[in-house]
């Protein structure tokens, strides 16, 4: 897995999010290894799932218990009693079902979700003159496609069809009486769902209908034993596994999306073109859609050689997305002379051909995100046309644009029941953004409300929203964690950050590994920050280690940003410790040079504090410009800076009472609201609570100041021993004690249970038992 590929951010708002739920928006994804098939040998025999008759009389309920029973392997080993039986799409053999028969039995009860399965089963009983099966595998079958259909997978704003494996895309096709045409993944990693999207040809209404199923959600919550089965990555292993299988047998649908991969891998649009051509020549919509939005962008007369070449035989068999795209380029002028009269026909045609003016609400989505969020006249135009048609997308798409405008927008009553019907929020979209419309109105209780409902209908940035006021509300971690996992699961970066931080604070590198990946590998920059953070840690179990923390610094610190910077700060401190590097104070102080001399106040921090510093390597490099850089910091308001210089003073002339005084006066100004209150806090507390100086030693005051971070979610076992410190300088030893004894639980283990990090805290626990505070000891 590469970790040191040049990141593509992908940032996409709540607005822009309802148009790239309708195109084929560039993301990246990064290779992973397929599921493990290896392990089936010695396997078990599965357990009974359902029955037929029990899929027949509740299929909502067997989906619900098969998520929660089932395991991936054996789920998947029913499907090869259906190669076993020789069905294909012509049928089955009779003599070989008659074999299978215990089999298919066992198949059915195993994956009693899967289409596939119990139509090979009916088309078995069928061949073999088995009515009583057959009536029971057509009620199984008829309940399971009800069941499927029922308001999810029609448009871009419903949930995907749920399916357990492919073959049950095809088999339902086949059920519905619909031909197969084309089909292409709507996005190129997941998030809650990864969505199939299939363009079939119904043969009775005459129409193309583009109908999206998801198969990944359902095989990632079923590998059990997999090392991130409870982390959004799952997902993106699952996902890759798929593609690496297509793109072995050759299907199109794994070469569009791995040539989407390589494409948006680097930051050279001629080299993105190239791999946008190896998917677009071989019909892929990904690679078709990601090479016009590419040449809408790069001001290159080259970009579009070849792309009309790719697009015309498809638009030539009618096939209602190619013809839109081809639109889309005559519109634009991509390829060819623009021409809106030619995209005009395209389009009427297309509409004419896909389902619900499908071609018009495409076209318009795609027109958003290449004009930054604003639709043109011309798509317009064609969405008003296909509303007076009967279309509730281009309705959706209409009201939407109504939003994207900085100044305050006015939706009508029936403006707002657009964005509150059911088809609209199978996703909670929707309600989202009547949440901010009403956010912009000024009125918040209808904002609330709104929002409340999209986190319940499956928002993610809804669910992130949610969570996050509940912790600035000072709720219990257990009641706001589970909305926030729900959206990190839902694929919101946002939140996979914040859970991974939470677990770094608890020193649960190995949590913190897995909440970063998939945010990771979407590009996310500041997720990479963070796990390069991680792996720097050197915890085992990790998926990367100390030599790929710093080549993910190196990456990220070629730039000008603030994610730039923050690499640089990192690599300075690797350099100052001598860690996947040889030790380097001034190599690390000319990382840190630039951005202090910018006004980086981090980095300011960072540069005082390495200045003073005494270690292996010598006293300190420069007091003077020590001193300077860190007082610039603390004028700037930052936190840490008064911790560094506090403490610095502190401890720099154990024979001076006025530079302690000087040290504990810096610490005692700093801002409880600020960022790293709790870093100073900890370290003023400990000091008035346990130091040998008797100028010094105050305990009131540090109990006064441990208090202030004592509840607050998240804090680390290094606080929890200062606050103990503190009730048992004060008197008060049955705190200290329980304090002290969950600081202890909190220390890493190494793989005997025995407790790593601090040794200082179970010898301060025994001082607690014996009813004595803890003091430091003298400096001479």
């Amino acid at each position: 897995m590469r970790r040191t590929r040049s990141l593509v951010p992908v940032s996409v708002s709540l607005l822009a999010s309802i148009f790239a739920l309708l195109c084929l928006a560039p993301a990246t994804v990064a290779a992973v290894d397929p599921v493990d098939k290896g392990k089936s040998a010695a396997r078990k025999p599965a357990p009974a799932i359902a029955t037929s008759e029990e899929v027949a009389a509740d299929p909502a309920g067997v989906w619900a218990r098969f998520m929660k029973e089932a395991d991936i392997e054996t789920a998947f080993d029913a499907f090869d009693v259906l190669d076993a039986i020789g069905a294909t799409a012509d049928g089955v053999d009779a003599a070989l079902c008659r074999d299978q028969a215990a089999a298919l039995r066992d198949a059915v009860k195993v994956a009693p979700v899967s289409i596939a399965v119990h139509r090979e089963a009916l088309r078995c009983a069928e061949a073999t003159g088995d009515g009583a099966t057959a009536e029971r595998e057509t009620a199984a079958l008829a309940a399971l496609s009800k069941h499927a259909l029922a308001g999810a997978g029609g448009n871009a704003w419903q949930a995907p069809i749920r399916v357990l494996s492919p073959r049950d895309v095809y088999q339902l096709l086949a059920l519905l009486g619909y031909e197969f045409r084309y089909e292409y993944y709507r996005d190129v990693h997941p998030g809650r769902h990864f969505p199939l999207v299939v363009a079939a040809w119904d043969p009775e209404a005459k129409v193309e209908r583009h109908l999206s199923f998801d198969y990944v959600d359902a095989t990632a919550g079923i590998s059990r034993s997999d090392d991130y089965a409870e982390y959004p990555f799952q997902r993106h292993v699952m996902a890759a596994a798929f593609m690496q299988a297509q793109v072995k047998a050759g299907e199109t649908l794994g070469i569009d999306l791995q040539a989407m991969r390589n494409a948006f891998s680097t930051d050279d649009p001629a080299a993105r073109r190239d791999a946008l051509r190896e998917g677009a020549n071989r019909g892929g919509m990904l690679s078709l859609s990601g090479w016009l939005s590419l040449c809408s962008s790069w001001d290159n007369r080259d970009c579009s050689d070849g792309l009309i070449d790719a697009l015309l035989p498809l638009a030539e068999k009618k096939h209602a997305l190619p013809m839109t795209l081809l639109a889309t380029a005559y519109a634009n002028g991509i390829g060819v002379k623009q021409d809106l009269k030619a995209a005009a026909t395209l389009l009427d045609a297309a509409d004419r051909i896909w389902y619900g003016q499908g071609a018009s609400v495409r076209f318009a989505a795609a027109d958003s995100l290449l004009h930054d969020n604003r639709n043109t006249a011309f798509a317009l135009a064609r969405l008003r046309k296909a509303v007076a048609a009967g279309s509730a997308d281009a309705e959706m798409l209409l009201v939407a644009g109504k939003l994207a405008t900085d100044a305050v927008p006015t939706l009508s009553d029936a403006d707002i029941a657009v964005l509150q019907r059911p088809s609209n929020n199978g996703q909670g979209l929707g309600q989202a953004l009547l949440g901010e419309y009403f956010d912009k109105r000024g009125l918040r209780q209808r904002s609330e409300e709104a929002f409340r409902k999209a986190a319940e209908l499956g928002h993610a940035g809804a669910q992130r929203a949610q969570a996050m006021e509940a912790v600035r509300d000072g709720q219990p971690a257990l009641r706001w964690r589970v909305m926030l996992e729900s959206a990190a699961q839902a694929g919101d970066n946002f939140a996979m950050r914040i859970l991974a931080l939470e677990a770094m604070q608890l020193g649960q590198w190995k949590r913190a590994d897995g909440w970063l990946l998939a945010a990771v590998e979407t590009g996310d920059r500041d997720a990479s920050q963070e796990l390069a953070t991680v792996y720097a840690s050197g915890a085992d179990g990790l998926s990367g280690d100390l030599a790929d923390a710093v080549s993910m610094f190196e990456t990220l610190a070629a730039g000008d940003d603030e994610a730039s910077a923050k690499a640089r700060r990192n690599l300075a401190r690797l350099a100052v410790d001598g860690r996947g590097m040889k030790r380097n104070r001034q190599r690390a102080r000319a990382w840190l040079q630039t951005d202090a001399d910018r006004g980086d106040v981090e980095s300011q921090t960072l540069l005082g504090a390495l200045l003073l510093r005494t270690d292996s390597d010598g006293g300190p490099m420069d007091v003077d410009a020590g001193e300077r850089w860190l007082q610039k910091a603390v004028a700037a308001g930052s936190n840490r800076a008064r911790s560094e210089y506090g403490m610095w003073l502190y401890a720099s002339d154990p024979r001076s009472p006025e530079r302690r005084r000087n040290g504990i006066e810096i610490m005692r100004r700093a801002d409880p609201k600020g960022d790293d209150y709790v870093e100073v806090a900890n370290n003023l507390a400990w000091l008035l609570c346990v130091s040998a100086h008797a100028d010094v030693h105050d305990p009131g005051a540090g109990l006064a100041v441990a208090k202030t971070v004592e509840g607050r979610d998240g804090i680390g076992w290094g606080v929890v021993d200062t606050v103990a410190a503190c009730y048992a300088a004060s008197g008060d030893f049955a705190t200290a004690l329980r304090l002290q004894q969950r600081a202890l639980d909190a220390l890493p283990r190494d793989a005997n249970g025995r407790p790593q990090g601090s040794p200082g805290i179970p010898q301060r626990l025994a001082l607690y038992r014996a009813r004595k505070a803890y003091r430091e000891p003298a400096t001479p």
